[in-house]
């Protein structure tokens, strides 16, 4: 067993360090985010003077998967203790020994490297999505020599454990290059994340180019998606990510919302994701129970708040969704009940799903006292969960498109107000004001609801501004 997960800096850098995302990561090397009970076997030991102990029984037959199997499970004898290998999972403020900042970086140092005091071969890699900027490399095939192919972070991990894999072995090849073209290092590297962009649904990157730019749109949204859908790229995370992309952050409250939501959802998901990493049963309940409903939930929100669909035609869209969800659909009574208690941090029913009170513990003591998550995420999946008993009892879908309706105005006026409210210039907050009323307050009840709440946290010359807008 050679492969380990430092929780602190390692003494090689200063800054902050995730090692519960190192772990997403890996997990998602190992090909176990599949979903569906047969590719699992990953997990690791209690830390240990601050280094967690990856372990992994492989059952995929993957490129990645059998490299990971290799790198976890053989002695290479670098270190007398056994830990050849250690992987520091950098914020984006972490800066290196020789003041490299990690964000939008990774590396990986020999032993006996003045930059390196582990003993270990050690991969220090960002975590951070360049700081949420991205990360762009060349697109194998493109001549017009840009930068747009996004580069996630598995990928990136997956790159420097190809370089610790050989300096372990002690076969590495040449570092020495010119310009943007890559080593025979680098490029041996870049060939091998290919296989991880394949097992990912990625394009392949230009091998011999080693450059690479800011900018590229984030690749990266909602980790637990992700694991549990099996793809960073699967169309449930597609949706989520539409949702990010194309409504929240196409605004300056909604990417202020944005960015409060994700500090607090980063506090817990990867804690989730280990969970998962333990149970193929809690993440198939994850997965049927908690982001099928958050998939179709947010279909339905759009179609109400910006769609405006009526209700014959929203209970219409709901039945059509449940139809391409069979899973979901076919959940019993008690299932859905679970997922009910879930949500409300009541105490568990008798369940055998492994893991599952560590989960309930786990969302009581991060997420539920979250304001952000509660509205963001807990409340639609709560309103679904309540279509699904509706539809179970057979109220005829013009009444639950109603229902519907009714739920997501309800929901809408309490969206948390952020101080980002109280540095917008008066035009743009008409702008802001404009843009809410495109999306989520489709009524003039809601608007004025919402309003009342808006104007108590805003100063009084802008408050007038709200109550003129929307005859208060």
């Amino acid at each position: 067993m050679s492969l380990f997960i430092t929780t602190d800096t390692g003494g090689a850098g200063a800054g902050n360090v995730f090692p519960m995302n190192v772990e997403v990561d890996l997990f998602s090397i190992s090909h176990a985010d599949l979903g569906d009970g047969t590719h699992a076997g990953f997990g690791e030991d209690p830390p240990n003077n601050n280094l967690i102990q990856i372990t992994y029984d492989r059952s995929d037959g993957g490129i990645p998967a059998t490299r990971l199997d290799t790198l976890v499970n053989t002695n290479f004898g670098v270190n007398a203790n056994g830990i050849d290998i250690i992987v520091i999972g950098a914020g984006a403020n972490f800066t290196l020994l020789d003041g490299t900042m990690a964000a939008g970086n990774g590396v990986t140092l020999p032993v006996g490297d003045a930059d390196n005091p582990t003993g270990s071969v050690l991969v220090i890699y960002d975590t951070s999505d360049n700081n949420g900027t991205g990360i762009c490399v060349r697109k194998q095939g493109d001549g017009d020599g840009t930068y747009k192919l996004e580069e996630p972070s598995s990928v990136i991990l997956y790159h420097e454990l190809s370089h610790a894999f050989h300096l372990a072995n002690g076969d590495p090849l040449s570092l020495s290059a010119s310009g943007c073209t890559a080593s025979p290092e680098e490029n041996r590297a870049e060939t091998d994340e290919n296989d991880m962009r394949d097992q990912l649904g990625l394009p392949h990157r230009d091998a011999t180019d080693h450059c690479g730019s800011a900018g590229c749109q984030s690749s990266s949204c909602c980790i637990v998606a992700s694991v549990a859908s099996g793809s960073i790229y699967s169309d449930a995370v597609n949706s989520l990510r539409e949702v990010r992309d194309g409504i929240l952050r196409g605004s300056e409250i909604g990417h202020d919302f944005f960015n409060h939501f994700y500090q607090d959802y980063y506090g817990f998901s990867p804690e989730v994701c280990r969970l998962m990493a333990r149970s193929p049963e809690l993440l198939n309940l994850i997965r049927v129970r908690f982001l099928a409903p958050l998939t179709v939930v947010l279909d339905l929100i759009r179609a109400h708040s910006i769609d405006r669909l009526d209700d014959e035609a929203l209970g219409l869209r709901f039945a059509a969704n449940l139809s391409k969800e069979s899973e979901l659909l076919n959940l019993t009574h008690s299932e859905i009940e679970l997922a009910r208690v879930l949500l409300a941090g009541a105490p568990l029913p008798d369940t055998d799903i492994p893991l599952v009170t560590e989960l309930a513990n786990l969302l009581g003591e991060r997420a539920w006292s979250s304001t952000f998550v509660k509205w963001t995420l807990v409340e639609p999946i709560k309103m679904l969960v309540d279509a699904l008993s509706w539809h179970r009892e057979n109220v005829n879908l013009n009444e639950i498109g109603k229902r519907l309706g009714a739920s997501f105005d309800q929901w809408s006026v309490q969206m948390p107000i952020t101080p980002v409210w109280n540095t917008l210039s008066m035009y743009t907050l008409n702008e802001e004001l404009e843009f809410l009323e495109r999306t989520l307050l489709s009524t003039e009840e809601s608007r004025r609801f919402f309003g009342k709440r808006l104007v108590a946290a805003l100063p009084a010359e802008k408050a007038v501004v709200v109550s003129a807008r929307w005859r208060m």
